[in-house]
Order: C-alpha cells, then structure tokens, then sequence
C-alpha cells in the first residue's frame, strides 16, 4: 500500500488528477529502476539535484538496431548470449529500432506473462531446469523461443507461422 491510499496495483490503472512536472516523471522512473533515494542522498527538490544524483549512480542501457527480421534474429542471439553470461539483468533501459524493437517487444511481453525475470532469462539462456533441476534435454528450446523461430518472412511486411 503506497502512502496515498491507493495499491501499487491499483494506481497503475488511475490516470493522474494533473499532469506530472519533469521532476516527479523523472523522480519516479529513477525509483523505479533504483528503489527509493535514500535518506542520505540529496532531497532531489530540483531538476538540478536529481540529475546530479541520478548521474551518480552506474546505469546501462542495450540499443538494439533494426534491419528487419534479420536484425531481429540477430538480436535474439545476442540476448541468449548477455542470459548465459549473466548480463542481461544488468540493463536498466532498452533503446530498439525496427527489428530490435520486435525483438525488444517479444522479450518485454514474455517478461510480463512469465512474472519472474529469473524464470525468463534462464530459459533465453538455455539453462531452464525440467524435472530434478537440470536440463533433461539440452538441445530443446522453451516453447517461447521455438514459437517465434516459426515466423517466416512471406513478403514486404509479412510474416506468418509455418
């Protein structure tokens, strides 16, 4: 329960009573990416001192280029690759074009039906566990990737499951 009154849940699905100034649009994505500024930290009552804040705590971001369904595929494949490699939860924001943005847009709605970041990247890495926690078989992909390997380019703009 938010000190407002209303559940996180809830105020997801209220539209503000105004409009937000910059500071508390950029107050609350920070919190949520980082947790609450701490008590230690500077009051942020300006733009001034929340960018200097904010640019003193280490942040990533991953771009990811269109080009299509290639870039898309291409795309894929590097973040299997950040998943076996531990990186992919390193990453506060995603910048995607195009084909990046297709992939971004798979990766973002399989994040949101799985509810469990853990669940998902260790799958994308290869490293789901069946029965006993360990992969029985190794070379199988999860359901999520296999689906959209099926997609086939079928002309300008045009993609449909085989």
């Amino acid at each position: 329960m938010s000190t407002d009154g209303f559940s996180d849940e809830v105020r997801e699905n209220v539209p503000p009573a105004q409009p937000l100034s910059v500071l508390d649009v950029l107050r609350k994505e920070f919190e949520e990416l980082h947790g609450r500024i701490t008590t230690g930290a500077p009051a942020a009552t300006s733009l001034e001192q929340l960018y200097q804040h904010m640019h003193s705590v280490p942040r990533s971001a991953l771009c990811l280029s269109g080009g299509g369904v290639r870039s898309a595929s291409f795309a894929l494949g590097v973040l299997q690759a950040l998943a076996r490699h531990g990186l992919l939860p390193q990453f506060h924001y995603l910048s995607t074009v195009s084909g990046g943005g297709y992939i971004a847009s798979w990766l973002s709605a399989w994040r949101y039906h799985e509810r469990d970041d853990e669940v998902v990247f260790r799958k994308l890495a290869g490293q789901y566990s069946g029965c006993g926690g360990r992969n029985v078989e190794p070379f199988i992909e999860p359901s999520e990737i296999r689906e959209l390997r099926t997609i086939r380019y079928v002309g300008r703009d045009c993609y449909l499951p085989r």
